[in-house]
């Protein structure tokens, strides 16, 4: 028996860039955007973009509000949710220059083997052009970072002790 598959080439509709300075226990995140298919005099679009925190970090709070007071560009609104670890933002317009929006992560616990912090950016009344991108912490911790005795099941004091 054979099937045919049709493949749908995937496309991003936005062009994202994430820059990450790890200052310890506080990450500075750019996240710059820009549409990267629709047509400049179509102002009819609104951008929505959900930004989540590597595994062990939160969003500082006061950069949050001073985003909300002062509402850079053309950003709308701003939500805060899953305890602190994402927030959605959104924006009037969909942009066709590149424009940017400063971030400030707080780690809370030091975590081993970090999940990575995402970028999800879509059309609000175009959900089928959207974009996704990956980001890391620089000099994340490994799981002998958090290990300090033999309590904890998954560390291995031999291992950690030889490195």
């Amino acid at each position: 028996m054979r099937f045919k598959i049709i493949l749908k080439k995937s496309v991003n509709h936005f062009g994202i860039q994430v820059d990450v300075i790890d200052e310890g226990k506080i990450l500075e995140v750019r996240t710059c955007y820009v549409s990267t298919t629709l047509n400049p005099t179509d102002k009819n679009h609104s951008l929505v973009m959900e930004v989540e925190t590597p595994s062990g970090y939160k969003f500082d709070y006061e950069t949050l509000k001073f985003l909300a007071k002062f509402k850079k560009g053309n950003l709308q609104s701003i939500y805060l949710q899953n305890a602190d670890s994402k927030v959605t933002l959104y924006f009037q317009v969909v942009p066709y220059k590149t424009s940017c929006v400063d971030l400030r992560l707080i780690r809370f616990v030091v975590i081993g083997n970090l999940f990575s912090g995402s970028v999800f950016a879509y059309d609000f009344l175009d959900n089928s052009r959207k974009a996704q991108v990956f980001y890391d912490v620089p000099d994340s911790p490994d799981i002998c970072d958090v290990c300090h005795n033999e309590s904890i099941p998954v560390c291995d004091l031999e291992i950690c002790n030889k490195s």
